[in-house]
């Protein structure tokens, strides 16, 4: 790809193969325009807002100026870039003569700058773009300049907006065909998938609240704006979307901007403040679109995943001191259940304990809940498992040791008092004018949000975090960031110890506190086996921090709504949230789906709906029932979902529907050759039965083959097909888990009912040997229970034989289907069905 530059009498034309920018001189605005020629964002605009209330935008009348910079050196990758370096530093700046409007072209570049200066303010408004030659998005910054003596105060600034003359997002179809994705903080209202509308506008509540990025996305046309910040270094970055129709015109998304809140950010004479980073790509639909900026956040922050899948149980049901007996027998019928115990493949590994409200309890109850739950560690490392602990450790009750001798270590509330003056008091759940603090559970006591800037607080932390490693030996710590997320994230009127951070910093801060705790406890014990993982919080400040998060459920969710199908924190929007972070799993943390509760009264098909997309997920998952009442059946169901295999399926058409029906993963094994299977999941999210129709290309599958289709939980063959599958009355709020694999001329492996990828774990080799006409397999079966492998047999071959090595088994024959079934065994099974040829 190549980048030229040319003056067109009053515009600045910025043309790269895959779109071309305009910079209006005249007018103040530019225009993005897609390889097609559509303008795809009409008269974008910087805008600026003082704490005095007045605005500047690049509309204002004032001198305006279009440089460019040369590009560097080629070994500069546009994957590997710093967004936060992306500010054109000044020098080697090449002027484009305003006097000629000529039509010459300049070298390749990869920095511009649009500057506009607003005379009557004092302010000169710097829109800075950077263009890669081999990469279609672009990043923009603005930088802010104080040309007045005076100071000035900055309350927010807005990197691109839509100007209010004729300003509009468009991507080729009707607005009312649109679907806006929003990513915000779980603890938030609003985020997630939802189509738009005549007069659609996003809350004031909700365009206050932070938001990374999103996807505006055309179901007609399968366009795609995708827009996110790069960086969240001092503020928090904000959305707003609106369409409103204007007479008879529906002129696409006519209310759209990316901003940030400044918290009076003071600039003085001469100086330059400059804004977050922010990524824009219009370019062959929105997956082509979405994954460079994943690629690119993860490489502004470092990000880091684990290295192991995480399964584990959490001791939910049990809380208080009275209840440690309880945790302890629940350790015990886990580890003696042959389903679920650590000594056997796809067992159980971590168990986890819930000390979130060990910071909200009395101080007797605190003391006397520690114990128990030491004594609940101890057991579960005495019966094999690892301890995985959840804790909340930014709260404190009042009357606790810590408040009680250092009051000033908590967050202050700053309100007016009568005179106008401003006074100060702890934030607290309860307190007049404090904030609520969303903590797990309910009818907990009022709370105080600790300063991690106080030394105080960052020694009380510590002491924790050393406890909890160096003392109890837990290998997985899961923060709560209910309280910051919460409070710190939306609007405020808060101060803290340390004055000079902004909420952003503060908030980096609490979790910088906690990794340096761990790190702490290094000399004594091994904390880089510690993994360190999260819940509740907000992504652009926490990503390379943390191994593992939870983007998608909010704390408590874990309780009776959970198996309530349409609620909010239900089983259907719960796993819709997930899908859409799907890209985000593996790059910038390995995702936790959350907790299972799968047994009755929830009705089977809905608990199969649960681990179904726990699978297909990809993330860690804590199972939440108790094992004390946990059916037989329920159970060996379950069963089935482990071990995890860290791979996330690609949910189809994704952003086309507000709940993804289908979902696409491929398990290839080079010991299967062409057996390799490809799982799809059908879900039916209605409350009645629905059909279902899918093209294979649509998964990556030529249309030419055929293949064998198996259904799992139906342990059902449902026939050859090619082209595309079609099912019908599928039951409602259900799914179908099939396997396909291409269809051959000899018996082959169908699927498995062992573990729910069919094969792919269980099955250690299996092939057909044409010198004894057999088909043979070895397996090594997951854990101590019975286990089917079902075999597809051609029209001309006819089984005449089994047997084993290592397991009792029995056979069935039903053509085109032969069945072997293994009795339970520790051991590997070698398996041979020998055929017979009935042509040829």
């Amino acid at each position: 790809m190549k980048i030229a530059v040319s003056r067109q009498g009053n515009l600045a034309v910025i043309n790269h193969e895959k779109f071309q920018i305009h910079f209006n001189l005249v007018k103040g605005t530019w225009d993005y325009i897609d390889e097609t020629g559509q303008t795809i964002i009409k008269n974008g605009r910087t805008q600026i807002a003082l704490h005095d209330g007045s605005t500047v935008s690049t509309e204002d009348a004032g001198r305006r100026e279009f440089i460019t910079e040369p590009m560097p050196s080629l070994a500069e990758k546009p994957g590997t870039m710093n967004a936060a370096d992306s500010v054109v530093s000044g020098v080697g700046r090449k002027r484009l003569p305003h006097q000629e409007p000529s039509s010459e072209r300049l070298a390749p570049i990869q920095k511009i700058r649009f500057s506009h200066e607003a005379a009557e303010k004092g302010i000169r408004l710097n829109t800075y773009l950077h263009c890669f030659p081999d990469a279609p998005y672009i990043v923009l910054k603005v930088g802010v300049e104080n040309l007045e003596p005076v100071p000035i105060k900055l309350d927010s600034v807005t990197l691109l907006g839509i100007s209010s003359n004729r300003g509009a997002v468009q991507l080729g179809g009707k607005p009312s065909g649109y679907h806006l994705f929003t990513n915000t903080p779980p603890t938030f209202p609003g985020g997630g998938l939802r189509k738009l509308y005549d007069g659609f506008r996003l809350s004031k509540s909700e365009t206050n609240q932070p938001c990374q990025g999103g996807i505006l996305h055309d179901t007609d046309s399968q366009r795609a704006l995708v827009f996110g910040f790069l960086t969240t270094e001092k503020w928090w970055p904000q959305v707003s979307v609106g369409h409103q129709v204007v007479g008879k015109e529906s002129p696409g998304i006519n209310s759209w901007s990316l901003s940030h809140r400044c918290e009076q950010q003071r600039c003085s004479i001469g100086e330059e403040v400059l804004s977050e980073s922010v990524y824009l790509n219009f370019t062959g639909g929105v997956t082509a679109a979405y994954q460079p900026y994943i690629e690119l956040v993860a490489a502004q922050n470092n990000a880091e995943t684990a290295e192991q899948v995480v399964s584990g149980w959490s001791l939910l049901d049990s809380v208080g001191a009275s209840e440690g007996n309880a945790l302890l027998e629940q350790v015990v019928l886990l580890a003696e259940n042959p389903l679920f115990r650590p000594q056997y493949p796809g067992g159980i590994e971590y168990i986890q304990v819930d000390a979130t409200e060990t910071n909200v309890t009395s101080p007797e109850m605190h003391a006397e809940r520690l114990v128990q739950l030491q004594k609940t560690v101890e057991c579960i490392h005495a019966k094999g498992f690892k301890a995985a602990i959840r804790i909340n450790p930014f709260c404190a009750t009042l009357d606790s040791e810590l408040i009680q001798q250092h009051p000033e270590c908590c967050l202050q509330v700053v309100e007016p008092n009568r005179k106008g003056k401003r006074s100060s008091r702890r934030a607290t759940s309860g307190s007049p004018g404090g904030k609520k603090v969303l903590l797990p559970g309910s009818g907990t006591p009022e709370v105080a949000l600790l300063d991690v800037s106080h030394p105080e607080t960052q020694s009380h932390i510590r002491r924790q975090i050393e406890r909890i490693i160096a003392e109890w030996g837990c290998e997985l710590i899961q923060v709560d960031f209910s309280g910051y997320t919460t409070v710190l994230a939306s609007p405020h009127h808060l101060k803290w110890h340390d004055n000079s951070l902004t909420s952003v910093q503060l908030y980096r801060l609490a979790v910088q506190v906690l990794k340096d705790a761990v790190a702490a406890v290094a000399p004594r014990e091994k904390a880089a086996d510690v993994l360190l993982a999260s819940h509740n919080l907000v992504a652009g400040p926490c990503i390379g921090s943390f191994a593992m998060n939870r983007p998608v459920a909010s704390a408590g969710d874990y309780g009776a709504d959970t198996v309530n199908w349409h609620r909010q924190n239900g089983t259907k929007h719960r796993i819709s949230q997930a899908a859409l972070h799907h890209s985000e799993h593996n790059r910038l943390w390995s995702h936790i789906f959350g907790e299972l509760r799968v047994d009755e009264p929830r009705p089977v098909n809905e608990a199969i709906v649960e681990i179904t997309a726990a699978a297909f997920s990809g993330g860690a998952v804590f199972c939440a029932d108790s094992p004390a009442t946990l059916k037989p059946h329920r159970a060996e169901l379950l069963a089935k979902l482990f071990p995890l295999i860290g791979t996330a399926a690609k949910p189809i058409k994704l952003y086309d529907e507000p709940f993804p029906r289908i979902w696409s993963l491929s398990v290839c094994r080079d010991t299967f050759g062409d057996e390799s299977a490809h799982l799809v999941a059908v879900f039916n999210w209605r409350d009645h039965e629905d059909d279902a129709e899918f093209e294979l290309d649509a998964l990556g599958l030529p249309k030419s083959k055929d293949y064998l289709v198996h259904d799992f939980w139906m342990r059902q063959y449902l026939g050859t097909i090619s082209e595309s599958v079609t099912l019908l009355n599928i039951p409602p709020r259900s799914v179908k888990l099939l396997c396909l694999r291409e269809a051959q001329d000899v018996p082959q492996l169908l699927a498995t009912d062992m573990h729910w990828t069919q094969g792919s774990v269980e099955m250690l080799s299996a092939g057909w040997d044409s010198r004894s006409d057999s088909y043979l397999f070895v397996c090594k079966p997951l854990r101590k229970s019975e286990g089917t492998c079902f075999i597809h047999v051609p029209e001309n071959y006819l089984p005449i034989g089994v047997s084993t090595y290592g397991s009792e088994y029995r056979y069935q024959w039903h053509a085109p289907i032969c069945q072997v079934t293994l009795a339970p065994t520790e051991k590997l099974v070698h398996t041979s069905v020998r055929f017979a040829r009935t042509s040829g």
